[in-house]
């Protein structure tokens, strides 16, 4: 029974682990600078609904239960061409990039995107292409009470 048990337990464990992550991610502006989002759609196909507003919050957001809460108003984005679109990041304003770049699984965008934040001071590639999120400038969090089982994912890129 004991053996039976453990097997289960086994193979439970697992199972679960192949399985594929949806995480959450997210673009913070901690500097006192506005920063610039370019967005490069390099394989429209991939969309249903082309995005004209990202949810936003007005504040620097702390990663902890119940931050969703905070995501409470809209930013527009200004269309350049059929496949190129800016957001503007005002200074302690936290931009959520599922409605920029759609769902991410496992830590890398389902869309084919490419990414780029602008700042008077620094250029940096967010996203280049599909699957790949350069992970090494972003802070990955776990928001949830019991880890690792019911817990969120959660990617931020803080702009400084």
């Amino acid at each position: 029974m004991r053996n039976i048990l453990f097997t289960g337990l086994l193979i439970t464990i697992l199972s679960l682990s192949s399985c594929s992550m949806i995480f959450w991610a997210y673009v913070r502006n901690i500097s006192n600078d506005t920063a610039l989002i370019d967005v490069y759609l390099l394989d429209k196909s991939d969309w249903r609904t082309l995005p004209n507003q990202i949810k936003t919050a007005h504040e620097a957001v702390s990663f902890k239960a119940g931050y969703t809460k905070r995501f409470d108003s809209y930013t527009n984005v200004t269309w350049v061409d059929t496949a190129h679109f800016k957001v503007m990041l005002p200074p302690n304003t936290t931009l959520d990039l599922n409605d920029l770049a759609g769902m991410f699984y496992n830590g890398g965008s389902t869309k084919d995107i490419l990414v780029v934040i602008t700042t008077q001071s620094r250029l940096d590639t967010l996203l280049k292409g599909r699957y790949e999120f350069l992970k090494e400038p972003h802070l990955f969090k776990t928001v949830g009470t019991f880890k690792p089982f019911f817990y969120k994912p959660v990617l931020v890129y803080d702009v400084r």
